[in-house]
């Protein structure tokens, strides 16, 4: 996983095809594939940054 910036991640397709999961606060949004389950990134708890799975890219 690497740190990017809130402004730096763009989804530019497949949004739709994107399962979110949220735990206890549901400050944390955790972005998975819906169709083959692959963690692609996390909304942090902490406002201002994502965490983006590097193999996805």
């Amino acid at each position: 996983m690497t740190k990017v910036h809130n402004r730096a991640l763009t989804v530019e397709s497949g949004e739709d095809l994107l399962s979110i999961h949220e735990w206890n606060t549901q400050r944390a949004k955790h972005f998975l594939c819906s169709r083959c389950g692959i963690y692609t990134f996390r909304r942090m708890r902490r406002a201002g940054s994502f965490a983006v799975n590097e193999f996805c890219l």
